[in-house]
C-alpha cells in the first residue's frame, strides 16, 4: 500500500511521540496527538521492541527532542517537502569559563559521553554509580532546535545517590567516566546562575530549515541508484514500511505486510528500493 502527496498544498507531515520517548504509543493516540484531520499514518524510525525508543533524530515543530546517534534521517520543511540525509548534529554547551562538547539528547546513556536530559526522556535522569549532573534552566521561551542557540542559566552540580526527577523547563548533563573530561569542560567552575550558551548544528545544513525530522535506519535509494550491500544489512523477508522522494519532489509513503503465511511474506530492503525505484522515487530510506 502507498499514499502519494504533493508539497505546498493542506496535507503536511508531522510526528507524534507520546509523553516521552521511551513509551510506546498506539495509532489512535498518536492520531489524536496530531493538529487537524489525520489522512494516514506509519510508524517513524527504527526503534526499541522493547520501549518504543526511536533510534534516530526526533525533531517536532522545530524543537530537537532527540538527537541523531549518526543515523540518517528524513526531514520535511514547513510546506511539507522532504529531504534524506545525514544531520550529523555537533552539540556544544559554552561560556567564558566552560567549553564542552555534548555527545547526545536523549539517548540511552554511554559510559564516557556528555549526555543531555530533558522531561522527553521521562521521569527521572537515568543513573549510574559515579554519575555527575548539572542542573541548565532554560530562558523563558527557549527551546533547542537546529541553527540555534539556547541560553541556560547554570545549575549545581551534583553526584546524584538517587534518580533525579525530569521536570519541564530544566535540563540535566550527565556524564561518567574518567576524572579529567569532566575537569577539562570547567563546568565546575561555573558561578550560580551563570548564563551558558547550547548551540546545535547540522553538518548537512537542509536539517536546520526543517520543522519536523525522524531517523531513518536504511537508506535504500541515493540519486535514482539502489545502495549496493542492502543483502548484507537485511536479506530477510518481513513487513516493511518506507518514504521515498521523487524527482519532482512529491513523496511517497509506502508499507508492505509481510510475516503473514499464506497471504503476505514480506519484502527484503533491496526489493523495496528497487519497488519504489519503479514507482519514480530517486531518494529512499526504510523505516
Amino acid at each position: 500500500h502507498y499514499i502519494c502527496y504533493t508539497p505546498g498544498g493542506n496535507a503536511k507531515p508531522t510526528l507524534a511521540y507520546g509523553t516521552n520517548i521511551r513509551k510506546k504509543m498506539e495509532s489512535p493516540v498518536a492520531a489524536e496527538q496530531a493538529a487537524g484531520r489525520v489522512l494516514a499514518g506509519v510508524n517513524g524510525d527504527y526503534f526499541v521492541m522493547a520501549t518504543g525508543m526511536p533510534l534516530g533524530i526526533i525533531l517536532h515543530k522545530g524543537e530537537l527532542i532527540s538527537s541523531d546517534a549518526g543515523n540518517a534521517a528524513f526531514g520535511f520543511l514547513e510546506d511539507g517537502s522532504a529531504i534524506l540525509g545525514m544531520p550529523d548534529l555537533h552539540i556544544t554547551l559554552d561560556s567564558g569559563s566552560v567549553s564542552c562538547s555534548v555527545d547526545s539528547v536523549n539517548k540511552n546513556y554511554k559510559s564516557g559521553q556528555f549526555c543531555l536530559y530533558t522531561s522527553a526522556w521521562g521521569e527521572q535522569v537515568p543513573l549510574s554509580a559515579d554519575y555527575r549532573c548539572m542542573e541548565l534552566i532554560p530562558e523563558e521561551g527557549g527551546e533547542l532546535s537546529l541553527g540555534g542557540e539556547l541560553h541556560c542559566f547554570a545549575g549545581p552540580v551534583r553526584a546524584p545517590e538517587a534518580a533525579l526527577p525530569l521536570e519541564e523547563g530544566k535540563l540535566f548533563l550527565c556524564y561518567s567516566g574518567p576524572d579529567e573530561a569532566w575537569q577539562a569542560t570547567g563546568l565546575d567552575n561555573t558561578e550560580p546562575e551563570e548564563m551558558l550558551t547550547l548551540t546545535v548544528h547540522a553538518a548537512d545544513e537542509r536539517f536546520e530549515s526543517c520543522r519536523e525530522a525522524m531517523g531513518c535506519l536504511y537508506p535504500l535509494l541515493s540519486a535514482g541508484e539502489v545502495l549496493p550491500d542492502l543483502d548484507d544489512i537485511d536479506k530477510n523477508l518481513a513487513p516493511r514500511t518506507a518514504i521515498g522522494i521523487r524527482e519532482d519532489g512529491s513523496i511517497l509513503i509506502y508499507t508492505a505486510d509481510g510475516r503473514q503465511s499464506g497471504y503476505a511474506v514480506g519484502l527484503t530492503l533491496r526489493e523495496v528500493a528497487v519497488r519504489l525505484k519503479e514507482l519514480g522515487c530517486v531518494d529512499v530510506g526504510a523505516l
